[in-house]
């Protein structure tokens, strides 16, 4: 394509959940009108994603127009359907296509649901469903959450604090906490028995029929848990429109990118966010977590103006200060970390965690949108910080006063009564 016919199309990002509108809002400021810029979604609002496990149990919700939250880019609603880079268009699934001179790929992630008829909190449309479903489940009935990382802990703690006549049984495939220190390990524990919460620990499903869900454990036992509803939160998938492109993905599917995040394949698109298999400092490659999406998307619109003016942008490498894990409303667990996401020996639990977690929350939808987002009430409960030395032990044994104790008592039939390694809690968050 004619480079000077290309210069004149406007800068296009598509997808706008946290990475693309915090990107748009950065574009907007950075080229004070001079090129055009275009924001392409599928759907005409900003959601708050962290947000979704607590909206399919009924509680309200906030949508904000994207027309509202980027004012000064042109709005396209569709659904992308296609990237033709010799052209450099983006197609979508009504037939439009947008030129586009450079492209932030920002599309983000979604639930990779293995089992038919599973429910999951992984998109606004996934909620709708679910919290239709949970308002509809009647008391005394069951329902299991599969995956005990960062987006299944949340689930399954909201629908056990908010219903508490529906027994809830959380099931993983690894154990409890993986990656985290002994005493965050310990409060997860704790929730779990506090919520009584079934937690099934090194566990794989293998089917769901007749309210009944099939798994096989460690010692390749056979296991029938009891679930009329289910909700996967086992894994996240990217869309596989960057990879029909022609771009460079690993294994999962992300974009491989550079140290500015531009494609590997292609230096006018830049991959923000989920999608993007972006380097750290700790030299692999970034979590899915608004945590790295939003400095992502600083870096891309600052990039991509450099690149614009002639100048040499900077290098990004993606780094990590906290894990955060909403238990509930009122108990959270908040493990610091190192640049490169391992724990730190500083856990803070319990309703400070929580009250953290919601201003964090608070924090990046206002910088996604601009606009103040519903403030939410917390009371009752107590919190720790906790300074964790190591004391030579190995971290089972850490853990192993704990063990089983506070598992086994007060909880629904069938929990498992071992704690230990679970999860790296990787999700979006």
């Amino acid at each position: 394509m004619n480079e000077s016919a290309t210069d004149q199309q406007p800068v296009v990002i598509i997808g706008a959940g946290y990475a693309g509108l915090v990107a748009a809002r950065s574009l907007s400021r950075r080229l004070r009108g001079r090129i055009p810029l275009t924001l392409i979604n599928d759907r005409p609002d900003f959601v708050e994603r962290v947000r979704l496990h607590q909206y399919a149990t009924g509680r309200p919700g906030a949508r904000i127009s994207l027309a509202d939250a980027a004012p000064r880019a042109e709005v396209i609603i569709g659904r992308v359907t296609a990237i033709h880079r010799a052209e450099r268009l983006v197609e979508l699934a009504d037939g439009r296509t947008i030129g586009y001179q450079r492209l932030l790929y920002a599309l983000g992630s979604s639930g990779a649901t293995a089992i038919d008829g599973a429910d999951s909190v992984s998109s606004p449309g996934a909620a709708d469903v679910l919290r239709v479903r949970l308002a509809a489940l009647p008391a005394g009935h069951s329902v299991a959450v599969v995956g005990a990382g960062l987006t299944g802990l949340e689930a399954a703690s909201e629908i056990a604090e908010t219903r508490p006549d529906l027994s809830v049984a959380l099931i993983t495939a690894d154990r409890l906490g993986d990656g985290l220190s002994p005493m965050a390990r310990r409060h997860l524990g704790r929730a779990v028995n506090r919520l009584e919460i079934a937690l099934h620990q090194q566990t794989t499903v293998t089917g769901w029929a007749s309210a009944t869900v099939q798994a096989v454990d460690r010692t390749a036992a056979e296991r029938s848990i009891p679930a009329d509803l289910v909700v996967w939160a086992a894994g996240f998938t990217v869309s596989p429109i960057a990879a029909e492109a022609g771009l460079a993905v690993d294994d999962h599917g992300r974009v491989r990118v550079d140290t500015q995040l531009r494609s590997i394949t292609d230096p006018r698109i830049w991959v923000i966010g989920d999608a993007a298999a972006a380097p750290t400092v700790g030299g692999d490659v970034s979590r899915m977590s608004c945590q790295a999406a939003v400095p992502m998307a600083w870096h891309a619109a600052a990039a991509v103006v450099a690149q614009l003016d002639g100048r040499r942008p900077a290098r990004h490498r993606s780094r990590f200060v906290w894990q955060n894990i909403g238990l509930g409303r009122h108990d959270a667990v908040t493990q610091f970390t190192h640049a490169d996401d391992s724990p730190r020996s500083f856990v803070l639990t319990g309703r400070p965690a929580a009250l953290l977690k919601e201003l964090i929350s608070y924090g990046v939808a206002w910088l996604a949108t601009g606009r103040r987002p519903r403030r939410e009430t917390f009371r009752g409960g107590e919190g720790r910080v906790e300074m964790i030395r190591d004391n030579g032990r190995h971290v089972d044994d850490e853990v192993a006063a704990f063990d089983g104790a506070g598992l086994g008592s007060g909880s629904s039939a069938g929990r498992a009564t071992d704690l230990g390694h679970e999860d790296h809690l990787h999700g979006p968050r």
